[in-house]
Protein backbone atom coordinates (compact mmCIF):
# COMPACT_ATOMS: atom_id res chain seq x y z
CA UNK A 1 0.00 0.00 0.00
CA UNK A 2 1.58 3.33 -1.17
CA UNK A 3 1.99 5.07 2.20
CA UNK A 4 3.70 8.56 0.92
CA UNK A 5 0.95 9.61 -1.48
CA UNK A 6 -2.54 11.44 -0.34
CA UNK A 7 -5.10 10.95 -2.70
CA UNK A 8 -7.75 14.05 -2.91
CA UNK A 9 -10.78 13.14 -4.28
CA UNK A 10 -13.05 16.44 -6.31
CA UNK A 11 -16.47 15.61 -6.36
CA UNK A 12 -19.66 17.05 -5.91
CA UNK A 13 -22.01 16.09 -3.43
CA UNK A 14 -24.88 13.66 -4.49
CA UNK A 15 -27.79 16.58 -4.89
CA UNK A 16 -30.31 15.97 -8.15
CA UNK A 17 -30.26 18.84 -10.10
CA UNK A 18 -26.63 19.19 -9.53
CA UNK A 19 -24.70 16.05 -10.88
CA UNK A 20 -24.61 14.32 -13.89
CA UNK A 21 -26.93 16.40 -15.70
CA UNK A 22 -25.85 15.35 -19.08
CA UNK A 23 -27.49 12.07 -18.35
CA UNK A 24 -31.01 13.55 -18.03
CA UNK A 25 -32.41 12.04 -20.02
CA UNK A 26 -32.96 8.99 -19.80
CA UNK A 27 -31.97 9.50 -16.16
CA UNK A 28 -34.38 11.86 -14.03
CA UNK A 29 -32.40 14.10 -11.61
CA UNK A 30 -32.45 11.75 -8.37
CA UNK A 31 -31.57 8.62 -10.35
CA UNK A 32 -28.83 10.84 -11.55
CA UNK A 33 -28.15 11.72 -7.67
CA UNK A 34 -28.15 8.50 -6.66
CA UNK A 35 -25.76 7.09 -9.38
CA UNK A 36 -23.57 9.69 -8.83
CA UNK A 37 -23.05 8.76 -5.37
CA UNK A 38 -22.97 5.25 -5.47
CA UNK A 39 -19.54 6.09 -8.40
CA UNK A 40 -18.46 8.61 -5.76
CA UNK A 41 -18.64 5.54 -2.93
CA UNK A 42 -17.04 2.93 -5.40
CA UNK A 43 -14.37 5.74 -6.21
CA UNK A 44 -13.54 6.13 -2.06
CA UNK A 45 -14.08 2.42 -1.48
CA UNK A 46 -11.11 2.04 -3.99
CA UNK A 47 -8.90 4.52 -2.66
CA UNK A 48 -9.38 3.61 0.68
CA UNK A 49 -8.43 -0.08 -0.11
CA UNK A 50 -5.14 0.34 -1.66
CA UNK A 51 -3.51 4.13 0.31
CA UNK A 52 -3.42 4.97 3.81
CA UNK A 53 -4.34 8.60 3.47
CA UNK A 54 -7.69 9.90 1.27
CA UNK A 55 -9.57 13.35 1.57
CA UNK A 56 -12.59 14.32 -0.22
CA UNK A 57 -13.03 17.96 -1.47
CA UNK A 58 -16.35 18.56 -1.84
CA UNK A 59 -19.03 21.44 -2.89
CA UNK A 60 -21.28 20.57 -0.18
CA UNK A 61 -19.51 19.09 3.22
CA UNK A 62 -22.56 19.03 5.42
CA UNK A 63 -24.36 16.37 2.93
CA UNK A 64 -25.69 13.70 4.90
CA UNK A 65 -23.59 11.24 3.01
CA UNK A 66 -20.44 12.31 3.86
CA UNK A 67 -21.72 11.85 7.50
CA UNK A 68 -21.79 8.00 6.98
CA UNK A 69 -18.30 7.75 5.62
CA UNK A 70 -15.13 6.77 7.87
CA UNK A 71 -11.34 7.39 7.56
CA UNK A 72 -12.04 9.77 4.96
CA UNK A 73 -11.24 13.71 5.68
CA UNK A 74 -13.78 15.99 4.37
CA UNK A 75 -13.26 19.39 3.01
CA UNK A 76 -15.00 22.28 0.70
CA UNK A 77 -13.50 22.91 -2.54
CA UNK A 78 -14.72 26.61 -2.55
CA UNK A 79 -15.20 28.64 -5.60
CA UNK A 80 -13.79 29.20 -8.64
CA UNK A 81 -13.08 27.14 -11.67
CA UNK A 82 -11.85 23.44 -11.52
CA UNK A 83 -7.96 25.02 -11.87
CA UNK A 84 -9.08 27.20 -9.17
CA UNK A 85 -10.00 24.53 -7.26
CA UNK A 86 -7.02 22.26 -7.76
CA UNK A 87 -4.96 24.86 -7.04
CA UNK A 88 -6.24 25.18 -3.24
CA UNK A 89 -6.17 22.02 -2.42
CA UNK A 90 -2.61 21.49 -3.68
CA UNK A 91 -1.46 24.20 -1.91
CA UNK A 92 -3.56 23.40 1.86
CA UNK A 93 -2.15 19.72 1.63
CA UNK A 94 1.79 21.39 1.25
CA UNK A 95 1.13 23.12 3.96
CA UNK A 96 0.87 20.36 5.80
CA UNK A 97 3.54 18.09 4.50
CA UNK A 98 5.76 17.26 1.61
CA UNK A 99 3.73 14.18 0.48
CA UNK A 100 3.13 13.77 -3.35
CA UNK A 101 -0.95 14.86 -3.67
CA UNK A 102 -2.76 12.04 -6.21
CA UNK A 103 -5.89 13.99 -7.84
CA UNK A 104 -8.92 11.82 -8.82
CA UNK A 105 -12.56 12.45 -9.40
CA UNK A 106 -15.66 10.35 -9.34
CA UNK A 107 -16.48 10.11 -13.05
CA UNK A 108 -14.24 6.59 -12.97
CA UNK A 109 -15.40 4.37 -10.76
CA UNK A 110 -15.07 1.42 -13.32
CA UNK A 111 -10.72 2.66 -13.10
CA UNK A 112 -8.85 -0.47 -12.75
CA UNK A 113 -6.70 -0.98 -9.67
CA UNK A 114 -3.74 -1.40 -11.28
CA UNK A 115 -4.14 1.86 -12.98
CA UNK A 116 -4.26 3.91 -9.80
CA UNK A 117 -1.25 1.71 -8.57
CA UNK A 118 0.87 2.46 -11.82
CA UNK A 119 0.35 6.37 -11.55
CA UNK A 120 1.51 5.88 -7.76
CA UNK A 121 4.43 3.88 -8.98
CA UNK A 122 5.28 6.32 -11.87
CA UNK A 123 5.48 9.47 -9.00
CA UNK A 124 8.31 8.41 -7.63
CA UNK A 125 10.17 9.23 -10.55
CA UNK A 126 8.48 12.23 -12.63
CA UNK A 127 7.04 15.26 -11.07
CA UNK A 128 3.45 15.08 -12.63
CA UNK A 129 1.83 12.02 -13.90
CA UNK A 130 -1.29 12.22 -15.29
CA UNK A 131 -4.44 10.14 -16.82
CA UNK A 132 -6.02 10.91 -20.16
CA UNK A 133 -9.21 9.95 -20.59
CA UNK A 134 -10.77 9.96 -24.75
CA UNK A 135 -13.02 13.00 -24.03
CA UNK A 136 -9.63 14.85 -24.10
CA UNK A 137 -9.79 15.54 -20.29
CA UNK A 138 -7.82 13.00 -17.10
CA UNK A 139 -9.22 10.90 -14.99
CA UNK A 140 -6.18 11.42 -12.27
CA UNK A 141 -3.36 13.40 -11.86
CA UNK A 142 -0.46 13.36 -9.45
CA UNK A 143 1.99 15.86 -8.64
CA UNK A 144 5.19 15.25 -6.57
CA UNK A 145 5.63 18.82 -5.42
CA UNK A 146 3.15 22.21 -5.26
CA UNK A 147 3.32 22.69 -8.83
CA UNK A 148 0.15 25.27 -8.85
CA UNK A 149 1.03 26.65 -12.29
CA UNK A 150 -0.50 23.33 -14.00
CA UNK A 151 -3.70 24.15 -13.38
CA UNK A 152 -3.41 28.03 -14.77
CA UNK A 153 -4.37 29.05 -18.47
CA UNK A 154 -6.36 25.22 -19.12
CA UNK A 155 -9.90 25.62 -20.87
CA UNK A 156 -11.76 23.25 -18.27
CA UNK A 157 -14.69 21.63 -19.66
CA UNK A 158 -12.96 21.76 -23.17
CA UNK A 159 -11.67 18.62 -25.18
CA UNK A 160 -8.25 20.12 -24.93
CA UNK A 161 -7.81 20.11 -20.96
CA UNK A 162 -5.13 17.43 -21.24
CA UNK A 163 -3.22 18.53 -24.26
CA UNK A 164 -3.04 22.00 -22.24
CA UNK A 165 -1.83 20.15 -19.10
CA UNK A 166 0.74 18.23 -20.90
CA UNK A 167 1.79 21.73 -22.64
CA UNK A 168 2.26 23.72 -19.12
CA UNK A 169 3.97 21.01 -17.65
CA UNK A 170 6.35 21.60 -20.21
CA UNK A 171 6.30 25.26 -19.93
CA UNK A 172 7.25 25.18 -15.96
CA UNK A 173 10.16 22.47 -17.16
CA UNK A 174 8.05 19.11 -15.28
CA UNK A 175 8.93 15.74 -16.40
CA UNK A 176 5.35 14.30 -17.10
CA UNK A 177 4.32 10.93 -17.23
CA UNK A 178 1.22 9.65 -19.17
CA UNK A 179 -0.34 6.25 -18.33
CA UNK A 180 -2.31 4.44 -21.00
CA UNK A 181 -5.91 5.97 -22.70
CA UNK A 182 -9.18 5.41 -20.51
CA UNK A 183 -12.61 6.37 -20.94
CA UNK A 184 -14.61 7.63 -17.53
CA UNK A 185 -18.12 8.52 -17.18
CA UNK A 186 -20.08 11.46 -18.69
CA UNK A 187 -23.11 9.83 -20.47
CA UNK A 188 -25.17 7.23 -19.80
CA UNK A 189 -23.58 5.85 -22.83
CA UNK A 190 -20.60 5.30 -21.15
CA UNK A 191 -22.63 3.61 -18.20
CA UNK A 192 -23.21 1.21 -20.15
CA UNK A 193 -20.04 0.53 -22.01
CA UNK A 194 -18.79 0.17 -18.24
CA UNK A 195 -21.08 -2.31 -17.59
CA UNK A 196 -20.73 -4.52 -14.14
CA UNK A 197 -16.86 -3.34 -14.20
CA UNK A 198 -17.86 -1.29 -10.95
CA UNK A 199 -20.92 -2.29 -9.55
CA UNK A 200 -20.02 -4.36 -7.12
Amino acid sequence: MPADIRIVIMAKAPRAGYVKTRMCPPLRPKEAARLHERMLRTVLRRAQRLFDEVWLATDVPEHPMFATLTGVRVLMQGGGDLGARLRRMLRFSHGLDARPILFLGADSPHMPDQRLLQAASAMHRYDVVIGPVEDGGYDLIGLGGPYTEVFKRIDWGSDQVYRQTLRRCEEIGLRWHALPMFFDLDTYQDVLRAGNAWSS
